[in-house]
């Protein structure tokens, strides 16, 4: 079942928002963290063969990745994704973003509120696309709308998907961030970095430098990334 969610997401099928992994509002990485494996640069098949990862590099410590996904008789579809590959300790780390944000079509509600009580560092969500959010955010009225109120602005917000790596020469595990073990972690007291809960997906808010000692003190914990719900993939000769 893990291994169904991961691949979800992966694909971007829009299904439940329940049906994904958690998601990372912010980069996990700085640029020191990147590194580039010649290794990864491959195409990777899964056990079923109905999936394939392609990497290939895109710039300067960074890739493409292209899931090719297939349908039975409707042939191949394709999702393009800008992904980096990170070494937090002695982890590896895969982050990745769609290359293109695609929003829901649909109506959706956005909070209004005195923008003097709209908190910067932590604005009000919605969910409007896959792993897409809106947020409001004070703003400036334009010189030239003749408006001297308040105002404010709507930003679009493509969260990311983070999963732990383990890659040799023939075979590539990506495990993601157990959410059983994030909530009982809460529960507990255990966890304090910044999240919110939307549409039943838990979305991590806090900044970079919290995401990634959050991932690298967390990492050796086998709960925390289990390897029984990881995605196994061969590569392809």
């Amino acid at each position: 079942m893990r291994n169904a969610k991961i691949l979800v997401a992966l694909a971007t099928v829009l299904l439940t928002p329940a049906c994904g992994p958690l998601e990372f509002l912010n980069p996990c990485y700085k640029a020191e963290d990147l590194v580039l494996d010649p290794a990864l640069a491959t195409s990777w098949k899964d056990e079923d063969g109905a999936t394939v990862l392609k990497f290939q590099e895109s710039g300067e410590k960074s890739y493409e990745m292209i899931t090719i996904e297939q349908h039975g008789n409707a042939g191949p579809e394709e999702t393009k994704y800008d992904a980096h590959l990170l070494r937090l300790g002695e982890y590896l780390f895969l982050d990745l973003v769609p290359e293109v944000a695609k929003a829901s079509p649909g109506a959706y509600k956005l909070t209004l509120a005195s923008l003097t009580d709209l908190p910067a560092p932590k604005p009000t969500l919605t969910r409007v696309g896959d792993g897409l959010y809106a947020s409001l955010v004070p703003g400036q009225p334009a010189p030239e709308s003749g408006y001297e109120s308040e105002c404010c602005e709507v930003h679009l917000i493509q969260a990311h998907w983070v999963y732990q790596v383990r890659l040799d020469g023939t075979s590539l595990r990506l495990a993601d961030l157990s959410e059983d073990w994030f909530k009982e972690g809460v529960k507990e007291g255990k966890i304090h970095i910044g999240f919110e809960n939307i549409d039943d997906t838990l979305v991590l808010t806090g900044p970079t430098e919290e995401l990634r000692q959050f991932l690298l003190d967390n990492a050796g914990d086998g709960l925390a990334f289990p390897e029984d719900g990881a995605m196994e993939f061969r590569r392809q000769e």
